[in-house]
């Protein structure tokens, strides 16, 4: 089964704010994309491999007695642990009752979260310290895999840089350190929408606000955006892909003649076409065109999100 996750918390605070940092300049607070970063003088730094064979970057989580895969989720706001993860852990959290927090997914709202307070989540050299994270009844199979734990981006915006780039057949997770690459990257400013994060792509001759969204196996466009350009329309998907929530997202498969970042272009991409709760939140207008997803992101040798500057840096 074909997982869309994608988890955003309500109530929806609709922004569309670019925040870039002029060049030579130091970043000022108004231009952090997520108040986690540099937050509380928590300073997470490290690296852990990535496993993204599956279409999705899965990294090993830890806390304490438990071990588990942990979905690397640059398209979900707020992080997720399973219960049984937590009882396997031996290591007691701290649960409120009475703090609750609604999240929404792709297909629609996907429930009530309770949240509780751990202490030191790790991941190979990365600990995340003590935290607050929200419990999930359960997580889907990712293509045969269980996955136990969400790293979004409150966790990953803790040390204000984080970084995924090739290292041989595999992948790395980095945060906090030097750039991916001595090779100058192509550079875009971060636009804030809502809670996640997104960039402006080139879909054939249009410009997308397009959100990363690494917890999508494929890369997405929304039916206004999608008919705004050239499309060759090949099928409708029999088999739709599931959101968080378990709610079917019917969605159609389409090659774009053309797609670029900055100044990588792919040519002749397969993208799916759907309309995504997450970007048209109800009573407002879809003030996204679509999602950016994993397909695409893995076909750089490496990106980062800059989360004190506002920018996303990729090398080709």
């Amino acid at each position: 089964m074909r997982t869309l996750v994608t988890l955003v918390a309500l109530p929806w605070a609709l922004s569309a704010q670019p925040f870039a940092a002029p060049a030579g300049a130091s970043c000022p607070a108004s231009r952090r994309l997520h108040t986690a970063a540099d937050s509380l003088g928590i300073t997470v730094e490290g690296e852990t491999p990535v496993d993204w064979r599956s279409g999705y970057p899965l990294v090993q989580l830890t806390l304490g007695a438990a071990t588990g895969w942990a979905l690397v989720d640059l398209g979900a706001s707020l992080s997720v642990i399973t219960p049984a993860f937590l009882k396997d852990s031996t290591r007691g959290a701290t649960t409120s009752s009475a703090t609750r927090i609604a999240v929404t997914g792709v297909g629609g709202e996907a429930g009530t979260f309770a949240k509780v307070h751990v202490a030191h989540l790790h991941s190979g050299t990365i600990d995340f310290g003590e935290r607050d994270i929200l419990v999930a009844r359960d997580l889907p199979l990712l293509f045969g895999r269980p996955v136990q734990a969400i790293v979004g981006l409150d966790l990953l915006a803790a040390t204000g840089r984080v970084t995924i780039r090739r290292e041989g057949p595999g992948w790395r997770l980095s945060m906090g350190g030097g750039d991916a690459d001595r090779a100058p990257p192509d550079s875009l400013d971060v636009t804030l929408t809502g809670a996640l994060l997104g960039v402006t792509a080139k879909v054939d001759t249009s410009s997308a606000l397009l959100v990363l969204d690494t917890g999508s196996f494929r890369t997405f466009l929304d039916p206004a955006m999608a008919y705004r350009v050239r499309f060759e329309l090949l099928k409708d998907d029999d088999d739709p892909p599931f959101g968080l929530d378990g709610r079917p997202v019917p969605s159609q498969t389409a090659n774009i003649h053309s797609m670029a970042l900055g100044r990588v272009r792919w040519r002749d991409v397969e993208v799916g076409i759907a309309r995504l709760a997450t970007l048209r939140p109800e009573g407002h207008p879809a003030t996204v065109d679509g999602l950016l997803g994993s397909d695409l992101l893995k076909r750089l040798r490496a990106f980062e999100i800059d989360f004190r500057c506002g920018k996303f840096r990729f090398w080709k």
